[in-house]
């Protein structure tokens, strides 16, 4: 998106805000550096293998409207 942007002469912020997920560490180095959601990825991971492993010891439980809700944080930098 960065480089598009560039090549239509145009800004970040100033002309297209520009938010990104995860905030992988090439986000604070790009120029402006990139707002972020940084998403909880070992939390996520761990939930997933315990909901996989309830599932295959007792296949009968499965919730499939069961709810997991994890913490975000809005790194807000100079992109947006």
């Amino acid at each position: 998106a960065y480089e598009v942007i560039h090549q239509y002469n145009l800004k970040i912020p100033n002309d297209v805000a520009v938010v990104g997920f995860s905030n992988n560490p090439i986000s604070a180095v790009v120029s402006p550096p990139l707002t972020t959601v940084h998403q909880p990825a070992y939390e996520i991971g761990r939930k997933t293998c315990e909901m996989l492993l309830r599932q295959i010891e007792n296949p009968n439980s499965v919730n499939s409207k069961e709810k997991i809700v994890l913490n975000t944080k809005l790194i807000i930098r100079d992109s947006a």
